[in-house]
Parts: C-alpha cells; structure tokens; sequence
C-alpha cells in the first residue's frame, strides 16, 4: 500500500484522508513560508558582504563556478578560495540567525 493510499473500513474513513491531506498541506505552506523568511534573510545578509566577498559566493554558488576557474581568474590558491569561502559560509549563517531571531 503506498504512502497516501488509505485502507477502506470501518477504521479509516474518507474524511480522515481528507483531514490528514489538509493537515500535510498546511504544515508544507508553513515550511514554505519559513523557506521564503530564510532566503529573504539570506539575500539581505549576502548584500551586506563586502565586495569581493559577495563575488565569490555569487561566482560559486549562483554561477556554479568551479573553485580551480575561480583560483585562475583571481589568481589565488585554491585553499585560500576554500578557506575564504568557509568564513564567508560562518559569516552568512550567523547573519541569517540573527535576522531570523530579529523578526520573531
């Protein structure tokens, strides 16, 4: 029996697949709606980012691009790169929660 098929009988009615439906819906748009909070503070956190900062989170992880081009182009080492990247990653995440705990 898969996930959302339910037994017919005198146990399990139709208004109880109903109900469980409704309630997974509900709890999908609050997640949903916490997702969008999230991102909304992640945006503002990443604006606030220094220039070459912003860059590289943006380069990395909106342009997908690759940390040995990145080290080329900027002509750094890659483990700088990384070990950048991982302060820029702290730094954002803290920004994140403290804007989350700002706006509950």
């Amino acid at each position: 029996m898969g996930v959302f098929q339910f037994e017919k009988g005198p146990e399990h009615s139709a208004d109880e697949g109903i109900a469980c439906l409704e309630r997974l819906a509900e709890e999908r748009a609050s997640d949903l709606e916490h997702r969008d909070t999230r991102l909304a503070a992640m945006d503002k956190c990443i604006e606030e980012l220094e220039g070459s900062g912003r860059e590289l989170i943006c380069a990395f992880y909106l342009d997908n691009t690759g940390l040995a081009e990145l080290a080329g182009r900027l002509q750094k080492a890659q483990q700088t790169l990384y070990n950048k990247l991982n302060i820029l990653r702290r730094m954002l995440g803290d920004c994140v929660a403290l804007r989350l705990t700002e706006e509950a």
